[in-house]
């Protein structure tokens, strides 16, 4: 038998008698996964619940960019209505630009907050009568503002601003004081 035969065979023969890992070592990987683990568990859902709420913040201020271009779109008002003891909101086209819902008008629907989500009105300023009308040139009938806020306490306001009718998502230190 030549050298390098002999040496195939031998390298053969240790590579079966290769038994793999030790249940010890096992064992010490599965530890070591339990604990990193354990460990990034609360980190993700605590950005899975701040995730929640930028994600109902976005959803209404897009909607409000909706409604607005709709308004300025078809010269026709739209109102936005709230009701914040249900954390419910929707609009409608106000064909008799009565700002109320009333015969003739087309209704879009019931639009829910995540649960979890809460809305209400800033204490600073808030929304009047719990509605804004986006008029046929771009701006609302009164400005002011709602705030989103997750189980953390973690709020988020939207501003309406009335001359213009434009539309921001602020954090508490964007706004300049405390969102109540």
């Amino acid at each position: 038998m030549n050298l390098s035969a002999r040496r195939f065979r031998t390298g053969l023969r240790r590579w079966r008698d290769t038994r793999g890992f030790s249940l010890i070592e096992l064992m010490t990987v599965l530890v070591i996964l339990s604990i990193v683990a354990a460990a990034t568990l609360p980190a993700a859902r605590s950005s899975l619940v701040s995730r929640r709420l930028d994600n109902s913040a976005k959803s209404i201020e897009s909607k409000f960019r909706l409604v607005r271009a709709r308004a300025i779109a078809e010269n026709v008002p739209y109102v936005v209505l709230f009701d914040m003891s249900t954390d419910r909101w929707g609009y409608f086209r106000d064909a008799n630009s009565s700002g109320g819902y009333d015969a003739g008008d087309t209704w879009f629907g019931v639009i829910d907050l995540p649960d979890n989500i809460d809305l209400y009105h800033a204490a600073v300023d808030p929304v009047a009568g719990g509605s804004y009308q986006f008029n046929p040139d771009g701006s609302t009938s009164a400005g002011g503002t709602l705030v989103v806020a997750n189980e953390k306490g973690v709020r988020l306001a939207i501003q309406v601003l009335q001359s213009s009718g434009m539309i921001h998502i602020l954090t508490e230190e964007d706004y300049g004081t405390t969102l109540n």
